[in-house]
């Protein structure tokens, strides 16, 4: 068994005990803050460094590592146990916040703002990685394309379940734009861009974020939404066929 498939089968059981509705618990078969299920030595010593460090018997987990990032580690390493080859994303405790405000804001607006709402809806994997591509040379850090879902007002939203994009990766299945499945860009500090969210739920999306063409947002500070990681990387996507090689913008 490798590292890639032995970090996919800790992560399935893993997620089996998280509840990803909770925006300031986490919680396993044992104490808040704690792993309770830990693997085998064997399987621990195939793993990454970024990965053995959440799998300590009876070390706490830090309270900022509890939420948006280990959902991300999760997503990482399913991503990695399909195969997939993924980019160098080293993570950082410093967020940018305001300081990179204007310039995401810029490239927002100048992506999308002359676009209309379901032109943006069906073309959305291409233009979060147009603005993943303007953003990772202006902001010089790495940005990482991130797919999943969103939870918001009780439901989960754009959500499609493992299992089946397991099925259609392995029919190597093409599906069309309108597939359950949403994109967003997650920076080194775990913030994230999120440019196409007010076009495929306009009635839940406010009218700045409608007005700014997309929001950024640190996932610890916005309660009314969160979001769930189950893929990262291009290669997901565009097995699936909603990345095309060329997307005409």
């Amino acid at each position: 068994m490798g590292a890639p498939l032995a970090a996919a089968m800790l992560f399935r059981g893993f997620l089996a005990h998280f509840n990803p509705y909770s925006a300031n618990r986490f919680l396993l078969s044992g104490k808040e803050g704690f792993v309770s299920t830990i693997p085998t030595l064997a399987m621990q010593r195939m793993l990454p460094t970024w990965l053995c460090r959440f799998f300590i018997r009876g070390r706490r987990i830090p309270y900022g590592a509890l939420n948006y990032e280990t959902k991300l580690l999760a997503a990482r390493a399913l991503s990695l146990g399909w195969g997939t080859k993924l980019p160098r994303f080293d993570t950082s405790p410093v967020k940018l916040g305001q300081a990179a405000r204007p310039v995401i804001n810029k490239h927002l607006a100048g992506t999308l703002g002359h676009l209309d709402r379901k032109t943006v809806m069906t073309h959305r994997f291409g233009l979060t990685l147009l603005i993943h591509d303007l953003l990772t040379h202006e902001l010089q850090i790495p940005l990482l394309l991130t797919a999943g879902f969103v939870y918001q007002q009780g439901e989960r939203l754009n959500y499609t379940p493992v299992e089946q994009v397991e099925k259609l990766l392995h029919s190597r299945s093409v599906v069309g734009p309108d597939f359950p499945l949403h994109i967003w860009l997650t920076l080194p500090g775990h913030e994230i861009v999120d440019a196409t969210f007010w076009a495929a739920f306009p009635a839940l999306t406010g009218s700045e974020e409608r007005a700014r063409r997309g929001v950024m947002l640190d996932p610890a500070d916005w309660a009314a939404r969160s979001y769930h990681p189950q893929w990262v990387g291009e290669a997901i996507v565009r097995r699936l066929g909603l990345l095309k090689e060329n997307e005409g913008w």
